[in-house]
C-alpha cells in the first residue's frame, strides 16, 4: 500500500485531493475539503411607488413573512394545503426552502427536529420606519447550497411581492435591481427592471474558502454581535454566553446546513470539539439584551425573537475554531437567523 511519504510531489498532491485533504488546507482545518457548500450574497434594491411603512426593528420579519406567502402561492396555488401530506412534495421549491424534511432513509437526520432554512434575510440597516415614494432602500438575502437552484423563484416572488405591496397599508414598490457580491468583494448586477432578465450567478464564497482563511495561530478575539442573538444550552437561553456556547451552536448550524443543502456531513469529533472550546475563556463583555417579538400570521401568536447585542472578548487557543467563526460571519448563529438575528463580525483578532 502506498503512503503519501513515498509518492512523487505530483502523485502526493493527487493522493491528498482524493483523500479529501485539499492542497489549500490550513493546519487548523479539522474537516475534509469534501465538506462544502456555496454561499450567495444578494442585495435587493426597492423603490416605493407608495410610501412604505415598516416597523423600526422587525423589518426582516415583515419582508420574510410577505415573501413566504407569495412564494407558496406561486409554487402551490390553492391545491396544496399542507406540505406534509402533499403528493408533489418531492422537488417542490416551497417545501425545499420553507418546510424541509430529512431524507426518510437517514435515522440521524430524522432525529433533527429543527432543520435550518437555507437562507437569511438581512433587513435595511437603518432605523427608519417610513420610506417615501421614490426613496429607495435595500436589504440583503443570503442563500446556502442547493437553495441557489431556486434563485429564479426568489426573483419572481419578490417582483410579485413589490407589485402587490407589503408593510402597513400594502404599499407598492418597484424592484429596481438585484446585485450579487462576487468573490472579489465587488458587486455585479444579477437583475434589472430595465430588461427584467436574470443573469447567471456565481457563488459569493464557499464554506471551504472561508474556513481556509484561518492560516495563523490566534489567541485573542473580539466578536461584535450587531443583531439580537439568542444561544441556547440544554434548552435554556444563555443571556451572557461563554465561548463554548457560541462554538457549539456554530458547529451544529454549519454541520446541519452542509448536511441538508451541501454535499457532505461535517466529519469532526463533535464532543471533543466542544470540550476544547470550553478551555477558551471569556475575559470581557459589554452587552445589552434586546426584547423583540413577532406575530405569527399562521397561528396568531406572538413569539420572542430578542437576544443580546454587543461585544465579547475571548482568550485561549482559538486556532481550531477560527474556520467556524469565519463561516459564521456569513451564515449567522443562534435562533431566528432567517430574520437576520445572530449576525456578528470579528472586531479584533491577535
Amino acid at each position: 500500500m502506498l503512503s503519501a511519504g513515498n509518492l512523487s510531489e505530483k502523485q502526493s498532491k493527487r493522493h491528498n485531493e482524493e483523500s479529501g485533504l485539499a492542497a489549500r488546507a490550513t493546519p487548523y482545518l479539522l474537516c475534509s475539503s469534501k465538506f462544502d457548500f456555496e454561499i450567495y450574497r444578494l442585495r435587493f434594491e426597492l423603490v416605493p411607488v407608495d410610501p412604505v411603512i415598516l416597523p423600526r426593528d422587525n423589518k426582516a420579519n415583515v419582508i420574510r413573512g410577505a415573501f413566504g406567502t407569495i412564494f407558496k402561492q406561486l409554487c402551490c396555488g390553492s391545491v396544496c394545503q399542507s406540505c406534509r401530506d402533499c403528493p408533489l412534495r418531492a422537488g417542490c421549491a416551497y417545501a425545499d426552502i420553507f418546510e424541509p424534511s430529512p431524507p426518510p432513509d437517514s435515522c440521524r437526520l430524522s432525529a433533527n427536529q429543527d432543520i435550518p432554512r437555507p437562507f437569511v434575510f438581512r433587513p435595511p440597516p437603518d432605523s427608519k420606519t417610513r420610506y417615501g415614494a421614490g426613496e429607495s432602500f435595500s436589504f440583503e438575502l443570503l442563500l446556502f447550497g442547493k437553495a441557489a437552484k431556486y434563485l429564479a423563484y426568489f426573483v419572481v416572488a419578490f417582483r410579485e411581492l413589490t407589485e402587490r405591496g407589503f408593510g402597513i397599508g400594502r404599499a407598492r414598490c418597484k424592484l429596481r435591481s438585484i446585485m450579487i457580491q462576487e468573490r472579489s468583494k465587488a458587486w455585479s448586477q444579477l437583475y434589472s427592471d430595465a430588461d427584467q432578465c436574470v443573469r447567471r450567478a456565481a457563488p459569493s464564497s464557499t464554506v471551504w474558502e472561508l474556513m481556509s482563511r484561518a492560516t495563523h495561530r490566534a489567541e485573542k478575539i473580539t466578536v461584535e454581535f450587531v443583531t439580537p442573538t439568542e444561544l441556547k444550552c440544554d434548552g435554556h437561553s444563555v443571556p451572557v454566553p461563554e465561548f463554548h456556547h457560541l462554538m457549539k451552536r456554530l458547529r451544529d448550524r454549519i454541520s446541519a446546513i452542509g448536511c441538508f443543502y451541501g454535499n457532505a456531513s461535517l466529519d469532526i469529533d463533535f464532543i471533543g470539539f466542544g470540550q476544547r472550546a470550553e478551555t477558551v475563556r471569556r475575559i470581557d463583555y459589554q452587552t445589552t439584551w434586546v426584547d423583540r417579538r413577532r406575530l405569527s400570521t399562521r397561528t396568531g401568536q406572538r413569539h420572542s425573537i430578542g437576544g443580546f447585542v454587543g461585544r465579547f472578548q475571548f482568550e485561549g487557543d482559538l486556532s481550531e475554531f477560527m474556520p467556524f467563526i469565519y463561516v459564521g460571519e456569513w451564515i449567522h448563529v443562534g435562533k431566528h437567523a432567517v430574520w437576520g438575528n445572530g449576525q456578528y463580525h470579528i472586531a479584533d483578532l491577535t
